[in-house]
């Protein structure tokens, strides 16, 4: 993604910005953006494509993430991105800050796409799976009562006694969308 954006031009359109010209030549489609406007969108550009990062930069920076993994361990994009970025600072190709400066900016867009990517593709389960919402619900509901009662609950997994778990009713609540005005934690209790 990254070295597609360092490609691409920048769109004459204010309000378009140029992830959005990727996803758009990607295929994906944008509210308001027809096929005649991605038509348009590349004929107004002449040296789209031609300049930007190059493959074997790509190549050789997946490289070095592969060998910095430990033995048994994989790569994740993001230690891929961290790698691409730290190129960038002895990059002998390019001379100029404004450039390595705007490449940075596109990786830091990157690095925001893809959490957005990584957050929806965790969500989406939860969001199919009706069973796996009320477990979560009824998992909340059990922490909560735990804490109200400031009392030790039995884990049901373990059969032992532990302290309600406030971190992830804090989690469970972000998951559920719990309104801040209808929270509680053991510092309201006091």
């Amino acid at each position: 993604m990254w070295a597609v954006l360092t490609r691409l031009e920048e769109p004459k359109k204010a309000n378009l910005t140029l992830m959005q010209k990727l996803k758009l030549y990607n295929g994906k489609t944008l509210p308001g953006y027809t096929e005649d406007n991605i038509k348009e969108l590349r004929d107004e550009t002449h040296r789209e494509g031609m300049e930007g990062i190059s493959p074997r930069y790509i190549q050789d920076k997946i490289s070095n993430a592969l060998v910095k993994v430990d033995e048994g361990g994989c790569v994740n994009p993001f230690m891929v991105l961290n790698e691409l970025e730290e190129g960038l600072l002895h990059h002998s190709l390019i001379s100029s800050e404004d450039q390595k400066k705007r490449f940075k900016e596109l990786l830091a867009d990157v690095k925001g796409e893809y959490e957005d990517i990584v957050k929806n593709e965790v969500r989406a389960p939860y969001c199919a799976d009706e069973e796996a919402i009320n477990r979560l619900f009824m998992n909340y509901i059990d922490n909560v009562k735990a804490l109200h009662a400031a009392a030790e609950g039995e884990n049901k997994y373990t059969g032992q006694d532990e302290e309600p778990d406030e971190r992830l009713i804090a989690v469970d609540r972000e998951k559920i969308d719990i309104p801040r005005a209808g929270r509680t934690t053991s510092a309201a209790r006091s």
